[in-house]
């Protein structure tokens, strides 16, 4: 350790060392459990948890075990302290929380206005409601992935007016209607990474050609696009897509339901099409089970 910290004595416990040392060295490597467990130690302990949590930038949490249901009650405390001393995050993660309540992801939101990056994933009890500062008031959200989030076609008419630069978003929003997804993907031209699955209630093709005819004339800057959850695809809105959108490098969708000439072209153009690999969504849901912080 830097000996400019201890002049004088040297440090019997963490409980000795300097507060900034603490604050910019130590906590960084102290997980959300972790910091929780040493902020009921003390007053101080407390105070300085507080700090830490005020500095965060990242918040990464999601259930650990699908048949660890208990301490609900402390895990909807926790999250109501972070929610109230986080108040500079850029980035959210939140996987598979059950417990999840719109009141207590409204307050989140609320205090973290700065926020660039949300990925929501499998939180059932989240509703429009709880998503609405979101809309309004995150001017900087480029990145948004809602997955098993019951919202409706009003979350994403308010987000189209506040926010028109998103550039990757992921959605199982089923509820949708067709007119709405055209017009959300007729404001969003610099997105680059689009993934849709699970529309299990709009089944018809010509649906899905307009709104894929949408993407590929507004959405130039598009890059990968993963729609093989769907199962709306036809050959000439895949051309359109490919045709139109002349970043694309990755459109993964199924081909079973595409001629071999569409096949041909897009191979010809260089763009993968390999359903053997991971889907947008599977990546996703694969990557966040690396993650340290859990409730």
């Amino acid at each position: 350790m830097d000996s400019e910290y201890f002049t004088i004595t040297q440090p019997q416990s963490i409980l000795d060392l300097p507060e900034h040392f603490f604050l910019e060295y130590l906590s960084k490597y102290l997980e959300i459990p972790e910091l929780f467990n040493f902020r009921c130690c003390s007053r101080m302990c407390r105070d300085l948890v507080d700090q830490i949590l005020g500095r965060r930038k990242r918040l990464y949490i999601q259930r650990k075990n699908i048949l660890d249901d208990n301490k609900e009650d402390r895990r909807e405390i926790s999250f109501r302290v972070i929610a109230q001393k986080c108040k500079m995050l850029r980035e959210i993660h939140l996987i598979n929380l059950f417990w999840l309540t719109d009141d207590l992801l409204l307050e989140l939101l609320n205090n973290n206005t700065e926020l660039e990056v949300l990925i929501l994933h499998w939180c059932f009890e989240i509703t429009t409601r709880g998503l609405h500062p979101l809309a309004v008031k995150c001017k900087k959200l480029h990145t948004l992935h809602i997955a098993d989030v019951r919202v409706c076609d009003g979350f994403l008419q308010t987000l189209n007016i506040h926010n028109n630069h998103l550039e990757d978003i992921c959605l199982s929003l089923y509820s949708l209607s067709e007119e709405t997804l055209q017009d959300f993907f007729k404001m969003q031209h610099h997105l680059k990474k689009i993934c849709m699955f699970n529309f299990v209630y709009v089944d018809m093709l010509e649906k899905h050609s307009f709104i894929l005819n949408t993407i590929a004339n507004y959405c130039k800057d598009l890059e990968y696009l993963d729609i093989l959850d769907t199962g709306w695809v036809n050959d000439e809105a895949v051309l359109n897509v490919a045709r139109n959108c002349p970043k694309i490098t990755n459109l993964i969708v199924d081909l079973d339901k595409l001629s071999n000439n569409t096949i041909e072209y897009l191979k010809s153009k260089k763009i993968d099409t390999d359903s053997e690999n991971l889907s947008y969504v599977e990546y996703m849901k694969f990557s966040t089970e690396s993650k340290r912080y859990f409730f």
